[in-house]
């Protein structure tokens, strides 16, 4: 995300050029050939049969003309550009007198899942993601795009039946007389197999990925760094053996190091569990590339990441040196450098000891760790004396312009304040505690603060927090928030967790069913995020929730909140065909749960689509709804 003003779902580009051909990339991106949500006015198409053709006149009627005699065309021998993996021919074109190989073209129905829903749509996403190599798929002049799209619909949705296939994908050799173009596509759709195995729990798969980032490293670092996060989503052991053993080639290898300066810093991450050999490898690594003023030098990319994982892996040596320097003032020129990468892992917020860093560095995250760890536990007579310290230093700091509430002040900063309130509240201080519930459900605030505020209330267990969530995730429906935040957000796949997608995690862990409003949000980040939380928890209340607010919303979020839950199948029946009766519902409501209840092919659909056709704003939708109803799948 861009620094300065930008909304959740939109990103700033320099001029009106530049955001053309933004646009026009991203259309030809395979990213934007898998998107989840596509608008419904492409998706469905008339699945009715072609009329026979008509009879041709007889010779006999023919009038006669003279022509001209011509040369016979010749048919010149077929160059076949795409050869499924088995074919035995020695060469890409064929001999003259062979007959070309026929290609295998899958002939689905017209409408895909796309269209008719994830219940009757999951048969052709296994059939497009089963297909042999070569495969072409009626209606989709990129194939490969096509199979990165129901790939990673099969792992949004929880198609654990798909699993057999994204293996064999995973696994399949690329032919090495492939031009470089379609080697990439090839590869590229290794990426997408893995990534959905990630999202489906496939832990067998840990092997096959790892082979695969093996084989990228020779072909640039891209397509290796998307893919790298698969493997502890499946295996954290394997994958911090893969990344110590990375670390100890670079550190041996200098081209290596060229190859990826961000080595370290990818790898680094996936070094999580203290053991000899991983201490032994982290310090081998920083006496070879790391000198003491390294960091002051700039060093190479990753040097404070080594240095913390030093101390993370166990060295309580140089941890008593760092936590020197950092405690109070920054003594040399490598704590100013490596501040940011040092503070989380010399002061995580674990001790009650760490406390006189907090407040001189006033560092809310670490104290909110704390008091979130300690809330359940018996409190000890030093738990209780740190509180109270904590406690008035809070109250003392409340009046600092960074966090009084002045948005006037250049120097305010509401999403410290919202973590400042929640600190307070945490501790049992009952006017922070309501200017928090304010601050979460506040209709007229639409940044980033009320969303933190939501989210710390319900890790910190405060009392109504999970209903003043639902409020906010309400509010989430009819405004955009607004992130003044450089950082960026972190990824799971191809989902981007947002400061509301951490409250919507937070309510689906609660076992909540209202986090599925994220589906009407207006990010589609967290719709997406949302999908995929509703195919795996099936929350029975949930048809409920998103029906009842469905009005609020915007019409690609009401489509896609309601084309999602056909995954619940049957159970929400009830609640669309009530919303398809409701003259007071808009036309995107009342039209997409009639099409929603095409896709269960409801006996009232035809009925109830004759009476919508006549209303305005209806006929888009009930087209759709009748193609539906009769589509073959």
């Amino acid at each position: 995300m861009t620094r300065g003003h930008a909304t959740a779902n939109t990103r700033k580009i320099p001029s009106a050029a530049a955001g053309l051909c933004a646009a026009l990339l991203l259309s030809l991106s395979p990213r934007a050939a898998s998107a989840l949500f596509p608008p419904r006015y492409v998706v469905c198409k008339d699945d009715t049969e072609l009329r026979a053709a008509a009879p041709r006149t007889p010779r006999e009627q023919w009038l006669p003309l003279t022509t001209k005699r011509v040369r016979p065309l010749r048919l010149l021998p077929m160059e076949v550009n795409d050869v499924a993996e088995a074919d035995s021919l020695p060469s890409r074109r064929s001999a003259p007198n062979e007959t070309p190989p026929t290609r295998v073209v899958v002939v689905e129905s017209r409408n895909d899942y796309r269209c008719i829903g994830i219940p009757r749509g999951t048969p052709g996403i296994l059939r497009v993601v089963s297909a042999p190599p070569g495969a072409r798929f009626y209606r989709h002049n990129h194939p490969d795009s096509w199979r990165q799209a129901n790939m990673r619909a099969a792992g949004t949705f929880d198609l654990q039946a798909a699993v057999p296939a994204l293996r064999r994908e995973l696994t399949r050799p690329i032919p090495e007389h492939l031009e470089p173009w379609r080697q990439h596509q090839l590869r590229r759709n290794k990426h997408y197999a893995a990534r959905a195995l990630a999202d489906l729990g496939d832990q067998a798969s840990g092997p096959a990925v790892l082979a695969f980032l093996r084989s990228e490293e020779r072909d640039g670092y891209n397509l290796w760094r998307d893919t790298l996060d698969t493997l502890p989503r499946l295996e954290p052991a394997r994958a911090q053996a893969y990344a110590l053993e990375m670390i100890r080639r670079a550190t041996r290898d200098p081209k290596l190091l060229q190859a990826n300066s961000q080595l370290f810093t990818d790898l680094l991450p996936f070094v999580v569990t203290p053991t000899a050999g991983a201490r032994a490898v982290i310090e081998d690594a920083a006496s070879r590339l790391v000198t003491p003023d390294a960091a002051s030098r700039g060093g190479f990319s990753g040097a404070c990441e080594l240095v913390a994982a030093r101390v993370a892996m166990g060295n309580t040596e140089l941890a008593d040196e760092l936590r020197a320097e950092l405690a109070t003032d920054l003594r040399t020129q490598r704590a100013v450098a490596c501040y940011s990468k040092w503070m989380p892992v010399l002061f995580p917020g674990a001790l009650a000891s760490e406390a006189p860093v907090w407040m001189h560095r006033q560092r809310y995250e670490a104290l909110l760790t704390w008091l979130a760890k300690v809330r359940t536990s018996t409190p000890t007579p030093a738990d209780t004396i740190v509180k109270g310290r904590l406690l008035t230093w809070l109250r003392g700091r409340s009046k600092e312009p960074d966090v009084a509430g002045d948005r006037q002040d250049r120097r305010f900063s509401p999403d410290k304040r919202a973590r400042h309130l929640a600190a307070l509240a945490g501790l049992g201080d009952a006017t922070a505690q309501r200017a928090l519930d304010a601050l979460i459900v506040d209709p007229k605030d639409d940044g980033t603060a009320p969303w933190i505020a939501a989210h710390q209330a319900l890790m910190l267990e405060l009392p109504g927090a999970a209903d003043r969530a639902a409020v906010r995730l309400a509010l989430g429906i009819t405004m955009n928030t607004r992130r003044f935040n450089s950082a960026s957000w972190p990824k799971r796949g191809a989902i981007l967790i947002t400061e509301q997608g951490e409250v919507i995690e937070a309510l689906a862990r609660r076992g909540d069913d209202r986090f599925a409003l994220g589906l009407l949000s207006r990010s589609v980040f967290d719709r997406e995020l949302t999908a995929m939380l509703v195919a795996r928890k099936k929350p029975v209340g949930a048809c409920d929730v998103v029906g009842n607010a469905a009005h609020k919303a915007q019409t690609q979020a009401v489509d896609d909140a309601f084309w999602t839950l056909s995954v619940l199948g049957g159970s929400c029946r009830s609640t669309m065909q009530r919303l398809t009766a409701d003259p007071a519902q808009p036309p995107p409501v009342r039209g997409m749960a009639n099409e929603f209840l095409a896709m269960l092919r409801d006996k009232s659909v035809p009925a109830r689509s004759d009476q919508l056709e006549r209303i305005k704003g209806h006929r888009p939708s009930v087209q759709r709804a009748r193609i539906i109803f009769r589509s073959r799948e």
